[in-house]
């Protein structure tokens, strides 16, 4: 009753000379654990309700793993697969990440059928076919999956934005902001105003190609504008930030018109605000 723990060990029923020929293959293929000759041979092993197996069979090959198209360069990204074993034998995957036929990194050890899933982060540019294999407990592998193509992306450019630092409220100010991508990417940007309105994402626009945006403050107030950047693979930028004092009021409304009617005394009047 204390041959038997659960652990990865090999029991040879005795039989005459075949025992020792048998014990002399496996440690040939490699096994370094113990090989046991057991006395009360294979009926007493089954009495006993240990498990026993003729022969084995590789698990099936792996699904195609699943992931993104796109990756951003040192950020964790997930890929995940499936598949069986037909001996129902515990598995785990090997993940072939550079396309070079050999694994790179092992999952543990799960039940069949379980998903796999691996973390993995790039830390460089380029094309990447991803395939995966399944070996079973015993030592069996699948065969390798079919290829996940991976590109590695470069995100853009944290924003450049220039505008109007201070001004009055109710009184429209232009900003320009811009960005770039050194894959050569288009580009859209996400505009916070700081008083809780956005522009959401633009129309997409070249690398290196400005774009200009207006906007009024309706209280007095420090606002902070903050502008992201995301090319058109999904990869994004870090916060840019411009910080904006609106302390001055607009002329009542009488004023403003008298002020149209005089663009000059207008320009005077405000110079001295």
């Amino acid at each position: 009753g204390d041959l038997y723990n659960g652990s990865d060990i090999i029991v040879y029923c005795k039989s005459g000379g075949r025992s020792s020929s048998a014990a002399s293959y496996i440690v040939s293929r490699g096994f370094n654990g113990t090989v046991y000759n057991m006395l009360g041979g294979i009926t007493d092993w089954k009495n006993n309700g240990y498990p026993t197996k003729n022969g084995n069979t590789e698990p099936s090959s792996p699904m195609k793993p699943d992931g993104d198209s796109y990756y951003t360069i040192n950020e964790p990204c997930i890929f995940t697969t499936q598949t069986t074993d037909p001996d129902d034998d515990p598995i785990r995957y090997g993940w072939d990440i550079n396309s070079d036929g050999y694994v790179d990194k092992w999952t543990p050890f799960t039940t069949s059928s379980s998903q796999g899933s691996l973390e993995h982060t790039f830390t460089y540019l380029g094309t990447f076919n991803i395939s995966v294999l399944a070996q079973d407990n015993v030592g069996s592998v699948s065969s390798l999956s079919e290829k996940l193509t991976v590109e590695v992306n470069t995100p853009p450019s944290t924003p450049t934005i220039n505008g109007e630092e201070e001004g009055k409220i109710n009184t429209n100010y232009e900003y320009t902001i811009v960005s770039t991508d050194a894959d050569g990417d288009e580009i859209s940007y996400f505009i916070e105003w700081g008083d809780g309105t956005t522009e959401g994402w633009t129309r997409t626009l070249p690398s290196a190609e400005p774009l200009t945006v207006s906007h009024e403050w309706e209280e007095k107030n420090t606002y902070e504008l903050r502008v992201q950047a995301k090319d058109e693979h999904g990869a994004t930028s870090d916060w840019s930030t411009l910080e904006l004092q609106m302390p001055k009021t607009k002329m009542y409304s009488w004023l403003t018109q008298f002020f149209e009617q005089h663009p000059i005394l207008e320009q005077l009047f405000s110079s001295i605000l």
